[in-house]
């Protein structure tokens, strides 16, 4: 009897992506693994992140396993079987066995994995030709210089701003083109990867292409980025990354 996996991590880019190689741990071990997710995500993930193995529905309609997804959502707590387990990685912060660690850390540990190896053999796929259309519809030539800001965060329809515009008075930007990020009904974030990869300086609240830009090959001179909530962002994420950030509390 085949064994089935079901992943419990509906919303947020950048959380499925930081997640894929638990999924892949899982593929491994001889499940099936069932990934639900919200319906924006849903629309966005599949395309870019292929895991042999792993099937993504959207959790609005209806998937494999849905009744008792739903009967263990509250658990809080890795439920396993002989052919069946769940893995709770959206409340890691509340599963017992992982409360010291931090959140994105722990969807590792309740896993017995290093987080560390989050980017192991991942891959995006891009789309290039809706990437330069994406630059052509900004009003970007070949080669001109620009700075790139991203001011949203959270899983749309819940969409919240910050404002990033503080570092603005330590830089010289008054001879570079603003372009600033938004969600485009005929793009996915991912296309932004080609903006993202050309700009001279990138500042962001922290997000989904904070988990992309370590797959880019950056031109960027600085990155800023401006934590959700101050220093206690910091301490979760700052180990995460290999690209160079400049905190703005």
């Amino acid at each position: 009897m085949k064994k089935t996996c079901i992943i419990q991590q509906e919303c947020g880019i950048g959380d499925v992506f930081f997640c894929q190689n638990i999924a892949k741990k899982y593929v491994e071990e001889g499940y099936e693994v069932i990934w639900p997710l919200s319906p924006f995500v849903y629309n966005t993930i599949p395309e870019h992140l292929c895991v042999s193995g792993v099937t993504y529905f959207d959790n609005s309609k209806d998937f494999p396993f849905k009744d008792k997804f739903l009967e263990l959502y509250h658990n809080k707590k890795i439920v396993k079987d002989e052919n069946f387990i769940l893995i709770p990685l959206g409340w890691s912060q509340h599963v017992e066995a992982v409360k010291y660690e931090r959140t994105m850390t722990a969807k590792y540990a309740m896993c017995g994995l290093d987080y560390r190896q989050w980017k192991d053999d991942i891959k995006i796929v891009r789309n290039k030709e809706r990437e330069e259309k994406l630059y052509s519809s900004l009003g970007l030539s070949k080669n001109e210089l620009y700075y790139f800001t991203n001011t949203i965060y959270a899983t749309p329809p819940n969409i919240i701003t910050k404002n990033v515009s503080s570092c603005f008075n330590h830089l010289n930007l008054s001879s570079l083109k603003h372009v600033e990020m938004k969600l485009l009904p005929e793009f996915s974030v991912f296309d932004w990867c080609g903006v993202i990869e050309n700009a001279q300086y990138i500042i962001t609240v922290d997000t989904c292409i904070m988990y992309f830009m370590e797959f880019l090959k950056l031109k960027s001179l600085k990155n800023y980025c401006y934590p959700r909530s101050g220093r206690n962002t910091v301490a979760e994420i700052h180990d995460l990354f290999n690209t160079n950030w400049t905190y703005y509390i």
